[in-house]
């Protein structure tokens, strides 16, 4: 069974019945027909959720777009593009936010206004990001950090120079 936070966007769509333990045909990428619960008739994309094996389910924001769908909600056959990327994201950007910025010497900031690179808002609070590379800066500088989904923490990638 899988579970959002080890599984989501790494997972692939069965092709044919497969019988536990053995093999079958299966798609990682690519266009493929699959049911979708859409929880949000506004959502456009769609990704594993926990303890759920039979379908896919609707997000804002996940790692497989959902191309095409019927009008409505509930469990859909859908056309999903999968391994699109488009979240959970692995880097983002957003603004240094601790009070009087932070230096080299800090191991930790903060920084708020998250949205993944391509522009979609992920976060909008504050989140603590861990300062690997010993960077430091102003509040309001923009930078880059990265989840870091083995630790379960935000690691500072990058900060623009003042």
């Amino acid at each position: 069974m899988p579970d959002i936070e080890s599984h989501a966007g790494n997972f692939a769509v069965l092709l044919e019945p497969c019988k536990n333990g053995k093999f079958a045909r299966c798609s990682m990428s690519g266009i493929v027909t699959v049911q979708v619960d859409i929880t949000d008739a506004s959502h456009d994309w769609c990704d594993v959720e926990d303890n759920e094996h039979e379908n896919l389910t609707s997000y804002g924001a996940a790692s497989a777009r959902i191309v095409h769908k019927p009008s409505g909600t509930g469990v859909k056959w859908c056309l999903v593009n999968l391994a699109q990327s488009h979240g959970p994201a692995r880097e983002y950007r957003g603004l240094i936010n601790d009070g009087g910025g932070f230096l080299t010497s800090d191991t930790t900031t903060a920084m708020d206004a998250l949205e993944a690179v391509d522009g979609v808002a992920i976060y909008t609070e504050l989140e603590t990001v861990y300062n690997v590379f010993s960077w430091s800066g102003s509040d309001d500088a923009e930078a880059l950090a990265r989840y870091n989904a083995e630790t379960g923490e935000w690691e500072l990638r990058m900060v623009a120079c003042a």
